[in-house]
């Protein structure tokens, strides 16, 4: 099966833009569903999200721009981005200092220090709805088959990290293998 029906061919530009504005929306979901253990780990999902928020509308903005260019309705997702002026992912970060009082009680002075941040959901809603608009504009791909395909290529491939591992075991036999070899010869 393949991902563009019969039709007219959709500009390349437009669909790699998409997809990758796709990506980065899973990422963007991901990140708002992770539970930092740490001030720290909630550092990095907030610089994280910071930086992928403002690509995700890039890459809409680069796929309007093709389909606008290919005299394609782009109007569905004009409506959706102008209620999106800022291209924040995070818009609050709180920091305070709360006092345990049960600590005071056994006469012990603690306090614990919170940091929570606030994500754009509604931003997220606003992409999500501008990528629909956007594919809705090249209704000759099939861009869930194209998702299936894309990640089909990425489960023959393998998992990069298991590459890593099969690696540093092969070498370590390696290794293992020579020490043995070299403690007979003594």
């Amino acid at each position: 099966m393949t991902a563009y029906r019969e039709g007219v061919a959709a500009p390349d530009e437009a669909v790699r833009s998409l997809r990758v504005a796709s990506t980065l929306l899973d990422r963007y979901r991901t990140l708002t569903a992770t539970q930092a253990l740490s001030s720290d780990e909630l550092e990095l999902i907030i610089g994280e999200a910071q930086q992928i928020y403002p690509e995700i509308w890039r890459h809409l903005g680069d796929a309007r721009k093709t389909l606008l260019a290919h005299g394609r309705d782009v109007s569905g997702f004009d409506a959706v981005r102008r209620s999106e002026l800022v291209e924040l992912g995070v818009t609050d970060i709180d920091v305070h200092t709360e006092l345990d009082i049960a600590s005071l009680l056994v006469g012990r002075y603690r306090q614990t220090t919170v940091k929570t941040a606030t994500f754009n959901s509604a931003g997220y809603a606003r992409a999500r709805q501008g990528a629909q608009a956007l594919m809705a504009a090249m209704p000759e791909v099939d861009f869930a088959a194209l998702a299936r395909a894309e990640d089909a290529e990425i489960a023959a491939v393998g998992s990069l990290q298991a590459a890593k591992w099969r690696s540093v075991a092969i070498a370590a036999a390696v290794v293992i293998g020579l020490l043995i070899a070299a403690s007979k010869l003594l």
